[in-house]
């Protein structure tokens, strides 16, 4: 426990395990849309990772935090996602059990991140 009385001196330590989840399924779904989700998609990219480590700085999680909105405006059906990509979506998810938690809390913990990012101007760390 450090001074300031977060374990390992971590504001926030989560599974990151569900994000990569998203970004496969992201990734799987907009195949021919290399624009869409960018971020999502390269948090779940192990090829990308320098040595098995990504930073996303304060940009990336700003543009992180816009698609986590967009997908949360998804899962309300606030916004269409589009037929297509609505039936692979929920294919998914109906077939896939490995989340931890529900895909809600999964985001909104995504969200919290992106927040203490901007927040502390520290980039968000993923070790694969």
């Amino acid at each position: 426990m450090y001074k300031c009385g977060h374990r390992k001196g971590l504001l926030l330590e989560t599974w990151p395990g569900d994000w990569f989840l998203i970004g496969c399924v992201i990734d799987e779904i907009y195949r021919d849309k290399p624009d869409e989700f960018e971020t999502f998609r390269k948090i779940a990219n192990w090829r990308v990772y320098d040595d098995e480590y990504l930073s996303l700085p304060l940009e990336e999680v700003q543009l992180w935090r816009l698609e986590i909105e967009q997908l949360q405006g998804y899962l309300s059906r606030e916004h269409y996602m589009g037929w297509k990509e609505q039936m692979i979506w929920d294919e998914k998810w109906k077939t896939n059990k490995l989340l931890y938690g529900s895909l809600e809390e999964t985001l909104e913990k995504a969200l919290a991140a992106c927040q203490l990012c901007l927040e502390t101007g520290n980039p968000i760390e993923f070790y694969w």
